[in-house]
């Protein structure tokens, strides 16, 4: 995986970067203005001259922070397709999944596009014979291989990455350095030091995570895990599908589990993805565990708290050891996939086949690339078309770098995950031990391990 992100760090270390032209705020609408011609000239599907039905197609893979980029997607396919009309959904997190989804399933009504992960829901789905497999779409061959591989079930390439995932640290350094602190927390002790005289001297809590996104709930043990079990990504990932990684037998993860829950932000169990930057834009915290496809709104939040970007700073969570180096926890970021339904008409489909198409066209997908400031792995993507929040690049070369495992959400079951979730719930809320987390997750993962 690291190999794979690496063919993007020469690209967003060159520091030439500027939004491309059609980026959220400075786009001109489709209405006004002839889109620019694609980079992979061809595959994009045209428009013919016959009539057309009118269509209407949902699109649930919407996050709250690029919904305007989506709107401006939404108005410049419209306008070259008069006869389709884009309806987006905004997507919904509570425990980790979402209850219009559910309901969607249930009702056999499953959006046109969704956003997808290698998760228990899109399993499913694709065990249903209801998610479309991608490798037909010309644009898919624009993802790395690594990328395909990870969103392929079954054989079914049932998602495109949007980019690569990892977990950030994310700093406010107003508040750090009224808590004494010029520079950010290297490894565990300086992290735990630092967390302490956040609260000792200053009136922000040390860490606000999402405990209602089970992907950043779930970073902490994970990574606790990786930097002290002493095996390597592949080894603990086996260990762990097999139904053999002993949580109990490392007491390194129990003792630190119990060291730094005190320092989470009051709530944080009850609190979705958004409430970071929300908490983050009003000083309620220091720092921010999150992922780094949120660095465009949690680091403006952090500016607008502390008074300048020059204010905000970003890491690997400094999990490590002294003299250890840092790991990574990576994945793809959610891919968006297409639903399966017999009962679409030619046209219906043809819209639909004709958008997912055009939308990973590079001067398309920046716009959605640019609004949430994640890295890129579309490579048509050119220099001057990809825009990082200036805080993150610094922390690409180091994730490239660094040692890595694979988020949790890669290799868990339904099962597990629901234990795991229920337990981590407990503990960062401080109703239930480092000790009950350990054992809850261990006879978990013994009781529903992957490959059983």
């Amino acid at each position: 995986m690291k190999k794979a992100i690496a063919l993007f760090v020469a690209l967003v270390l060159m520091l030439g970067l500027v939004a491309c032209a059609a980026s959220t705020g400075n786009a001109t609408s489709a209405t006004n203005e002839k889109p620019a011609e694609s980079k992979t000239e061809g595959t994009t599907p045209k428009a013919d001259e016959e009539k057309h039905e009118d269509v209407v197609l949902e699109c649930y893979c919407v996050k709250t922070e690029n919904l305007e980029a989506w709107q401006e997607l939404e108005k410049r396919f419209e306008a070259l397709y008069p006869w389709v009309d884009i309806e987006l959904i905004t997507l919904e997190f509570s425990s980790g999944s979402s209850e219009f989804l559910t309901a969607r399933i249930a009702a056999n009504d499953l959006p046109d596009v969704l956003q997808v992960s290698q998760g228990t829901t899109t399993r499913s789905l694709i065990d249903e014979g209801k998610m479309d497999d991608l490798s037909r779409f010309e644009v898919s061959k624009n993802i790395p291989e690594v990328y395909r591989d990870l969103l392929t079930y079954k054989g079914v390439l049932f998602g495109l990455a949007q980019g690569a995932a990892f977990a950030t640290m994310y700093y406010n350094m107003d508040i750090l350095e009224q808590a004494g602190w010029t520079t950010i927390p290297t490894n565990w002790d300086e992290l735990i030091q630092c967390s302490k005289d956040v609260a000792e001297k200053t009136d922000a809590a040390p860490i606000v995570t999402s405990g209602q996104h089970t992907t950043l709930l779930y970073f902490t043990p994970e990574l606790i895990a990786a930097q002290n079990a002493g095996l390597s990504q592949n080894e603990y990932e086996e260990l762990f599908k097999d139904g053999k990684f002993d949580w109990t037998a490392y007491p390194e993860i129990e003792a630190k589990l119990a060291e730094i829950q005190p320092y989470f932000i009051t709530g944080a169990a009850s609190m979705v993805e958004d409430d970071i930057a929300t908490m983050m834009a009003d000083g309620e915290a220091a720092m921010a565990l999150a992922g780094n496809w949120t660095a465009a709104s949690v680091c403006s939040a952090i500016a607008d708290a502390a008074g300048g970007m020059d204010k905000v700073q970003a890491s690997l969570p400094p999990f490590n050891n002294a003299g250890d180096a840092v790991w990574a926890s990576v994945a793809p970021e959610d891919g968006f996939g297409i639903t399966v339904d017999p009962n679409r008409s030619a046209d219906e489909q043809l819209a639909l086949d004709t958008f997912f198409e055009w939308l990973y066209q590079p001067e398309n997908f920046c716009v959605i690339q640019n609004s949430s400031g994640s890295v890129p792995v579309l490579t048509t993507l050119s220099d001057d078309q990809i825009k990082l929040p200036e805080p993150i690049v610094p922390v690409v070369a180091p994730m490239n770098a660094a040692s890595s495992i694979l988020m949790g959400f890669n290799i868990w079951t339904a099962e597990y995950k629901s234990a795991a979730s229920t337990v981590l719930l407990d503990w960062i809320s401080g109703n239930a031990t480092a000790e009950d987390a350990v054992n809850t997750m261990w006879t978990a993962e013994q009781n529903y391990y992957l490959n059983k």
